[in-house]
């Protein structure tokens, strides 16, 4: 046992450290709360890497709230990039850690990967360099930044498939996502009743945030709560989070009045939101979770998308030029329903889609535009865009496309065969929902921008693959092993005894002497 003079001795020690690194915090030349996050970050991600699963759930916090903690360091600290820097950090290396952690606990443990882990795992690698690489010209910082949120984040559906290692399992961490939007959703109904507060007005003020600061200042009446990046497309996740809580409360009897009453609230949300892709897409969802319950209904779905985008392109000239006379027919008084029905602003896509028609835009290997995301172009130039299609054709030409084209129909067509083939039903039922989802989410981010790259978005999705990535490596390791049984029948260990019928010529009757 310790003496009372050690003990003694510990606790002073303890005080003069605790000191210490309080006036560290206060000094710290970025502001107390930047301060305080980067001695944070020492055991957040010890935790990350120590226990990936733990790492999840940290990673989850800061994806929801890591946004209003950074402007609280900027309001209360330095006004400077690099405190947005500090705390964004922290983030990214918290993911890294739970990566890192994964994959060397693997080695260490000699667990042997299976297919769906891998694939996951190098889809990840090459998604990541190639998003790195069409950032064509953009400065380094915003072209990691860009990989990072749309292409490692991808990494963490393996995590998911090998901690989260049962259905129930993984819908916790899909739950907590859902509880944890519900404040922020909250806050953006009393931002569209009450408008936005001195902090929020004096951090958009601030423009270290150049597109938050012209979305504030251009369009105030529209909500921007903290915990989705304060940007409209952020704010797109609670419509992740709508579909799941409605599906959830039909499929589950767990914390059903809960999640009705909260799905309202997300709801409430969507209609304050004031964009009319979310109000949307909740109803394609349904009606795509429906067909997808068949290989005839799916192939519909697939049909219906290359038909739709089609035509969408071959209108999009005539479409474009009658913008102005069918935005001026429902141009209204003003309010919500002016807001919602308003066509003005779909012709970023419309622009974007005329220039599908044109011979020129497919080149072999593309043409480098250094500006393919959408920055430093006009409208009025040819070569303006806003979908994914025709930023791939600008930085990977036809042949990348095709090699896009080619991954996404193998990915979906192993991806239907498995989730159909899926005996347990609630299995099958959550895989289903998962790809219709993405499904959705996916067309339309082809056909318009991409958000993927923002976060919570990011974290959400990846976190519902890892749901139905998880099931399907259920379902495969379980056909595995039924086939393994089948093809090695063992032989029995003891020979089967063979009974014969009695016969007095082979065991002939011996006389008792027994009673003499």
């Amino acid at each position: 046992m310790m003496s009372r003079n050690t003990k003694l001795l510990m606790v002073v020690g303890a005080l003069v450290m605790g000191m210490l690194m309080l006036v560290k915090v206060l000094s710290n030349p970025t502001g107390g709360l930047a301060g305080l996050i980067k001695y944070a970050a020492v055991p957040l991600l010890l935790m990350c890497f120590l226990s990936p699963r733990v790492g999840l759930v940290l990673l989850s916090i800061m994806g929801f709230y890591g946004d209003f903690y950074k402007k609280l360091a900027v309001y209360y600290g330095t006004v400077s990039l690099d405190t947005v820097k500090e705390v964004l950090a922290v983030s990214v290396a918290m993911l890294g850690a739970t990566l890192g952690g994964a994959a060397l606990q693997m080695i260490y443990n000699r667990v042997k990967p299976d297919r769906t882990t891998v694939a996951i795992s190098v889809a990840t690698v090459l998604l990541t360099g190639f998003l790195f690489a069409s950032g064509g010209g953009e400065a380094m910082a915003n072209r990691i930044q860009y990989a990072v949120n749309s292409g490692l984040y991808l990494g963490l559906a393996a995590v998911i498939c090998l901690y989260y290692v049962d259905r129930e399992d993984a819908l916790k961490l899909c739950r907590l996502h859902y509880w944890l939007g519900v404040p922020w959703v909250l806050w953006a109904i009393r931002q569209y009743y009450f408008d936005f507060t001195e902090l929020e007005w004096t951090y958009a003020a601030t423009e270290l945030s150049p597109v938050l600061y012209s979305q504030m200042f251009q369009t105030p009446d529209v909500p921007r709560p903290y915990g989705f990046a304060s940007t409209s497309s952020a704010f797109g996740v609670i419509m992740y989070l709508f579909c799941f809580g409605v599906w959830h409360a039909m499929r589950y009897a767990r914390a059903r009045m809960g999640f009705l009453l909260c799905t309202v609230i997300y709801g409430v949300g969507l209609y304050v939101s004031m964009q009319r892709t979310l109000l949307l897409v909740p109803f394609l969802v349904a009606g795509t979770y429906i067909l997808f319950r068949t290989r005839a209904g799916t192939v519909f779905f697939y049909t219906s998308c290359v038909t739709m985008a089609i035509a969408a392109v071959m209108l999009s000239d005539v479409a474009l030029k009658n913008l102005g006379a069918m935005n001026s027919a429902i141009e209204g008084s003003g309010g919500w329903t002016n807001r919602v029905v308003r066509v003005a602003t779909f012709a970023d896509r419309l622009k974007g889609w005329t220039r599908l028609k044109r011979a020129s835009s497919y080149s072999l290997i593309g043409t480098r535009w250094s500006s393919a995301t959408g920055g430093g172009k006009e409208f009025d130039d040819e070569s303006y865009s806003h979908d994914s299609i025709n930023k791939i054709l600008i930085n990977f030409g036809v042949m990348g496309l095709a090699a896009v084209g080619a991954a996404l129909f193998l990915t979906a067509r192993f991806a239907h065969r498995t989730v159909l083939g899926i005996r347990d039903s609630m299995d099958r039922d959550a895989a289903v929902f998962v790809l219709a989802l993405l499904a959705v989410a996916g067309a339309l981010m082809l056909m318009g921008g991409n958000n993927l790259h923002t976060v919570p978005i990011n974290l959400v999705v990846v976190t519902y693959l890892g749901l139905a990535a998880g099931t399907i490596r259920r379902n495969t390791l379980t056909q595995e092993a039924e086939e393994s049984d089948e093809e090695e029948v063992p032989e029995p260990s003891v020979r089967p005894m063979v009974l014969r019928p009695y016969s007095a010529e082979r065991h002939p009757l011996r006389p008792s002497t027994r009673w003499g």
